[in-house]
Parts: C-alpha cells; sequence; structure tokens
C-alpha cells in the first residue's frame, strides 16, 4: 500500500500537473437571517483535485503521505450540530411596560446581596424603560423612546462586555444540578456587576424583600442578552399570552421573525402546563428551556407529580436583559416586578380586577386597543387585569400621564378615534394613585418604586394640609415646593378634595385642602410658605 502511495506522489512531482486538498464545507453563521435554517449540518469532507500546477516540496510529500494514511475526517475538527432561536433585531423601541452555572461542580448554598453593594458595584440611578412586562413587548412602529427621560451613561462596572456565550445543543446540555438563586432585591440587582456572574450567559436572582412575605419565591433573570433571553422564554411568551398563539408550541421556524419581548414574567401554573404540553405531544424543546425547566424544578416552582407528568408548585419568574438600556432595565424590573406579586398575592389580584372592572369605558377601549397593538391575547381576562396593574404602576405618577398620553397614544392613534383624551388620562391617573397607595400600605412600595423607603426617607415631613389663598390654582398649589413640586398633578388633589371643590376651576380662599402621599412619603401639619422642603421624589 505504501509503496503504490509513494510511487503516486513520485509521479505528481515528476508531472507538476496536479495537488490534492481536503476542502471542508464553510460552518453555518449562527447571525444569519431568521429566515435561513437555524441548523448547522455537518461539513462534508470531499477529496478534491486543483487543476492548477503546482511544485511538491519534498518535505510537503512527507506531509501528504501521512495526511493519505489518515481520514481527512478524524483530522478536521467537527464544527456542532446546533438549533439557534434567532431574534429579531429589530430597531424600535419598547412602549412601556410579563439558569444555572455552566457547569457548577454541586450545589452552593443560597447566597445574599446587601443592597448596599461595594464600590465595585455601585452605579447611578438606573435607567427606565416604557413597555409591557409580562413581557415587555417591542412594539413594531412605536418609538416611546422619545417618552423617555435622557438616558444616562451606565455606570463603569455595568459596560462589562458580555462574555463569550457558550452554545447549547439538545446533545450538550448541562447535567449538574443548578446553582441556588442569590437573595437580591431587584436595585441591588440592576447594579450587581455581570463579571461577577456565575454563568456568562445569565445569572438568577430570588427576590430577597419578598422571601420574607411569600414563602413561594419570586426569581428574577438577568440575561447577557436579548438573544439569549429569547432561547430561554420566546416560546414561552407565545404559549401564554400571545394573540392567536396561547396555548400552541410553535416550532423554531414558526417562531422565525416574530419579535420577542424584551422582558417576561410567568406564574408557577402557566409554566407547568407548558411543560406537560411538550411532554405530552413529544415536542422537541430547546436546550435553554431544559435548563430552566431543572431550574424551576429545583426551587419548586413545577414539581414532579404522577405519570411523568409537572404540577404546578409555587412561586414565579420574571426576566429583564443586560441589552437594555438602564432605564429601560430599571422600568421593566419595575414592571416584572408588580407581575411577580399579581401572581404570589391574591387580595392584590382582587384588588386589580375591582379596578379593572370599574374603569373608565373610554379609559378601557383605549388600553385594550394598545394591548391589542402589543400583540396581547385580549380575550384572556387574568391576562388583561395583571398588564392593566402593571402598565399603571410601572411610572411614578409624576411621568403618568406622559406615558398613557405619549407612548400609548402614539402606538394607537391610527387604530381607534380618540376624542375623550383628557378624561382618559385623568382616569389613568386615578388609578396610578389608588394602586400606588395600595402597595404602599400592603408592601411600603410605591408607583414607579420597586423598593422599600429606608428610614431616613420615611423621616421627612411634606405637609399634609395647605390652606388655599387669593390667587391660588390647584395647578399651582401642586407645583409648590413641599406639595409635589409639579403642576400637572393637580388632579390629584382635587379627587382628593372633591366633596369640597365641585369645580377645580373655582376655589375658595380659606379652605384647607388634603395634600395626599405620592409614594408612601411622610406627610403631617399645613403647609408654611417660609419652610424650605427637601424633595424626595
Amino acid at each position: 500500500m505504501v509503496k503504490s502511495v509513494f510511487i503516486v506522489l513520485c509521479f505528481v512531482l515528476v508531472s507538476n500537473e496536479t495537488v490534492f486538498s481536503w476542502p471542508t464545507n464553510s460552518a453555518t453563521d449562527v447571525t444569519k437571517p431568521a429566515s435561513e435554517p437555524d441548523t448547522q449540518t455537518e461539513a462534508e469532507i470531499v477529496p478534491t483535485l486543483n487543476p492548477e500546477s503546482t511544485v511538491l516540496s519534498i518535505i510537503n510529500v512527507t506531509s501528504l503521505l501521512n495526511s493519505l494514511l489518515v481520514s481527512p475526517a478524524d483530522v478536521l475538527p467537527k464544527p456542532p450540530s446546533r438549533s439557534v432561536l434567532q431574534i429579531y433585531a429589530s430597531p424600535e423601541t419598547i412602549d412601556a411596560s410579563p439558569q444555572a452555572g455552566v457547569e457548577p461542580a454541586s450545589v452552593a448554598p443560597t447566597q445574599v446581596l446587601q443592597a448596599d453593594v461595594s464600590a465595585e458595584t455601585a452605579s447611578s440611578a438606573p435607567q427606565t424603560s416604557v413597555l409591557p412586562a409580562t413581557s415587555v413587548a417591542v412594539s413594531p412602529s412605536t418609538q416611546p423612546a422619545a417618552a423617555l427621560p435622557s438616558a444616562a451613561l451606565p455606570p463603569e462596572e455595568l459596560q462589562v462586555q458580555p462574555q463569550p456565550v457558550r452554545e447549547l445543543s439538545q446533545e450538550a446540555r448541562p447535567e449538574p444540578t443548578p446553582e441556588r438563586p442569590i437573595l437580591a432585591n431587584p436595585d441591588a440587582i440592576l447594579t450587581y456587576s455581570q463579571s461577577r456572574w456565575r454563568d456568562s450567559r445569565f445569572e438568577v436572582f430570588q427576590w430577597q424583600d419578598m422571601a420574607a412575605v411569600f414563602e413561594a419565591p419570586i426569581l428574577i433573570f438577568d440575561t447577557a442578552s436579548y438573544r439569549i433571553q429569547s432561547r430561554f422564554l420566546k416560546r414561552l411568551a407565545f404559549f401564554v399570552e400571545r394573540s392567536g398563539t396561547r396555548g400552541q408550541l410553535l416550532t423554531d421556524q414558526q417562531l422565525g421573525h416574530r419579535l420577542d419581548w424584551y422582558a417576561h414574567d410567568y406564574q408557577a401554573e402557566d409554566l407547568a402546563v407548558f411543560f406537560n404540553t411538550a411532554a405530552s405531544t413529544h415536542f422537541s424543546l430547546s436546550a435553554e428551556e431544559l435548563e430552566l425547566r431543572d431550574i424551576l424544578l429545583d426551587v419548586g416552582i413545577i414539581r414532579n407529580g404522577q405519570n411523568n407528568r409537572f404540577v404546578a408548585g409555587a412561586g414565579a419568574i420574571i426576566s429583564i436583559s443586560r441589552e437594555s438600556s438602564n432605564e429601560l432595565r430599571s422600568r421593566f424590573m419595575i414592571h416584572e416586578g408588580f407581575h411577580g406579586l399579581f401572581f404570589l398575592d391574591k387580595a392584590f389580584r382582587e384588588f386589580s380586577y375591582h379596578r379593572y372592572e370599574n374603569l373608565n369605558p373610554q379609559a378601557k377601549r383605549y388600553l385594550l386597543s394598545y394591548f391589542s397593538y402589543m400583540g396581547y391575547d385580549t380575550s384572556y381576562q387574568f391576562l388583561v387585569v395583571n398588564e392593566f396593574m402593571a402598565y399603571v404602576l410601572q411610572q411614578s405618577l409624576v411621568t403618568n400621564s406622559n406615558f398613557f398620553g405619549g407612548a400609548v397614544l402614539n402606538a394607537i392613534n391610527n387604530r381607534i378615534e380618540v376624542t375623550s383624551l383628557p378624561e382618559i388620562l385623568a382616569a389613568f391617573q386615578a388609578e396610578a394613585v389608588a394602586f400606588s397607595t395600595y402597595v404602599d400600605q400592603r408592601w411600603s412600595l410605591a408607583a414607579g418604586r420597586l423598593r422599600q423607603l429606608t428610614e431616613a426617607e420615611r423621616t421627612v415631613v411634606l405637609p399634609a394640609h395647605y390652606v388655599i389663598q387669593y390667587g391660588d390654582t390647584l395647578s399651582g398649589i401642586a407645583g409648590r415646593q413641599g406639595i409635589y413640586w409639579d403642576s400637572r398633578l393637580w388632579r390629584i388633589i382635587y379627587d382628593a378634595n372633591k366633596a369640597q371643590l365641585p369645580n377645580p376651576d373655582v376655589i375658595r380662599p380659606g379652605l384647607i385642602l388634603d395634600i395626599p402621599a405620592l409614594q408612601g412619603e411622610n406627610r403631617a401639619g399645613d403647609w408654611e410658605a417660609d419652610h424650605i422642603y427637601e424633595n424626595p421624589f
């Protein structure tokens, strides 16, 4: 055999006519458009003849002789087979708003992250967002960015570039038990250094304050990118809440170019149904979805039942991404966080249903048009009520009208005729006050704030009453320092004093007005013109 090969090589040397080569098909680019197949095929290695004249050196003859004695398929590396969910690369921004270590060697004890993070992780105020969080959706044409405050540059430690993402496949899924979630509160999670993640793709936390309130966990996933988040949760979003697909398991090809949410939230019951449906129909889930299932089983959000079925345990999950701006991350965290409370607290759900059922009819029509635009299944009342609550609470009372009269109006302006915008905005402002008061009394939270006030913040005393003076107007009173510092919030004062103010345009000097708390701030005594009040908002 060797002699024959040597003779052939000598013939090649003398003839100087041909040369052997072993080309390989290039691996499929994982960044290809979603319209192309999402799988990579093993490269075929076929020997071909190069017609160009080439002179082979004696050294190369030896190398070629060795290569002919070994199969090229054994020498060249085989590209891994992958099934990747492509995430859209939409330039549009949302309109306001629903894991384990790479290969952990063992289960680590639950970690606790203190809110007063070190200087390494401390940052300026996180940026906010305006979109749905049950799945904060990316609207195809809305440009809510105009309705948002300018995004501040993220602190240096938050500008850590995502580390290389380890692609997962059905054939190579990590088997070790997931590491336990890190106990932390939402504001600390927003500033948690990405360089400290146990897995470069994502980190999983448990809402610390609510761990002391509920026996069930609220898990908070923070992902390195939208693309990674989609691999874990995109199919679930379409199964749980999207119009026209709720209850259906879509294949990767069917998901295709469909837009995903920028943030997500799901309750235990829906998670159990999703995984049961996949099992009963022999639907092949992605490696990331199976990884998510293992995490949920580990913390008890879903549990193993009889006949190889899953049953709902207790708890909920929410998810945001590092790809969002700081402002959007903060807004999404608030939106999704209140979803988590909605899932776990029956009294809060009942309160939300009551507020929705009594919502101004024009405001309800306005809201449903927006939800339809966003792609929610508006026939699912549980979802509608949940989103209604979260959209009302995701921003502060000061910016509530800006959102509903800005981003929302722009999104639905061509879908319905809006003839009573002032009445609609007043209705949403009243809902924001009612919801903010409720969550303050129940958990010391507020509209636009998903953290409990510190003792120092609660000791700041603002006036609880204002005596009307000559020349006053409700907007002027609302704009005073010590009141709300914002004249646009005059209706809050009016709604709290309707009994003695039949006409908001006619107010009588000497009347004493009640000044409701906006975000759980401490209010007592009368307003004093010569007193300097600290603005807590």
